[in-house]
């Protein structure tokens, strides 16, 4: 619970008070996931709404869990919401430009499928990553890449449902952005 405090003599004669602050940062006000608005995902992961921002029709101010942290990328329009356990949880995309400002963030699954175009590119084969928070976990068996281009997307369709199946079986739930972080 943010801004509780715990006491403890730690076998000292005074007490110790130490105080979990949650995080108050300001979150675009739309927040998607999979094309749906993604709000109560945040909720139900412990985030608190507390408004919008005054005279800023593009965000609201949340409070995060304890330990999580809104971390820079690479690219300035971009920053990334961690949780407590380094994990990003979402992407936060704003653009400054006065003529063309926006702001969105869009939801992360702890699961995703990736395909591996380094492999494509070297090899002539096409193998897609199931990934666990961006670390490998599964790897589809290469398949070589047939030299009618018309045939390709198929071939890719069709290696990728093989990542969709290995997902399914392990990860039942795993398009739920509140799946499996715990």
């Amino acid at each position: 619970m943010c801004n509780s405090k715990e006491t403890s003599d730690g076998g000292k004669d005074q007490a110790v008070t130490r105080q979990h602050l949650c995080l108050k940062i300001m979150l675009p006000i739309r927040i998607m996931v999979d094309g749906v608005p993604g709000q109560s995902f945040l909720e139900a992961a412990g985030v608190r709404f507390l408004g919008p921002v005054e005279r800023d029709e593009l965000f609201q101010y949340a409070e995060v869990p304890p330990g999580w942290a809104v971390q820079e990328t690479a690219d300035p329009r971009f920053t990334k919401l961690l949780d407590n356990k380094g994990r990003e949880r979402g992407s936060i995309f704003y653009k400054p430009d006065f003529h063309d400002r926006c702001a969105n963030m869009s939801l992360t699954c702890r699961f995703d499928i990736r395909r591996d175009f380094d492999l494509e590119e070297s090899e002539g084969n096409i193998a897609w990553h199931v990934t666990d928070c961006e670390k490998v976990i599964y790897s589809t068996p290469p398949v070589k890449l047939l030299a009618d281009m018309s045939m390709q997307g198929a071939q890719a369709e069709q290696a990728r449902d093989v990542a969709i199946q290995w997902l399914d079986t392990h990860y039942p739930n795993w398009c739920n952005c509140n799946a499996y972080w715990d």
